[in-house]
């Protein structure tokens, strides 16, 4: 999507790519988001995170509200760091998603993220020597991943920050 424009920070340069509207159901459940997700779609991903679970993870997220939207926007980020990314996402009034928002993303729209990308959606906590940095990554092939992970992990020139922002009723 060239259209979109880049937004500078002054933490680091952030690359709008990709911008939609999410829209979340009346019947969404956060604290079975997870385990839906993984007795559904498990199958369809190459390789699936075993801790990627309610019973690990509910806690971590700021919960999708029901019947709301939110503005999704992916930038590509350039050599980033936890504490840029979460600074960065608070200055865009965004929510700390996870796990429950990357999946939700992934089950809606998944055709409209990019492709030899990790994807990562910050949770509400996160610490070094946490469970990591929920990470969606979508092969060339079109195989998935759903993990966690670190931002320094493999190609960090190859990770996108996913930002949840809430839009006004």
């Amino acid at each position: 999507m060239s259209s979109l424009k880049t937004f500078s920070s002054p933490l680091d340069d952030f690359n709008l790519t990709h911008q939609f509207i999410l829209s979340v159901s009346k019947t969404y459940n956060h604290t079975r988001q997870l385990d839906h997700f993984r007795l559904k779609f498990k199958n369809e991903f190459c390789f699936f995170g075993d801790k990627i679970t309610n019973s690990r993870l509910n806690n971590t997220a700021e919960i999708l509200q029901p019947d709301k939207s939110y503005s999704i926007e992916v930038f590509q980020v350039r050599e980033p760091t936890a504490e840029m990314c979460i600074r960065f996402i608070a200055k865009r009034n965004s929510i700390l998603a996870g796990a429950h928002g990357l999946s939700l993303l992934w089950e809606l729209h998944k055709e409209k993220l990019p492709a030899k990308k990790w994807m990562v959606s910050f949770p509400r906590i996160y610490s070094v020597g946490s469970l990591g940095i929920p990470l969606l990554y979508r092969h060339g092939n079109g195989e998935w991943r759903f993990d966690l992970g670190g931002l320094g992990d493999e190609n960090p020139s190859a990770r996108c920050l996913v930002c949840f922002t809430p839009q006004e009723s």
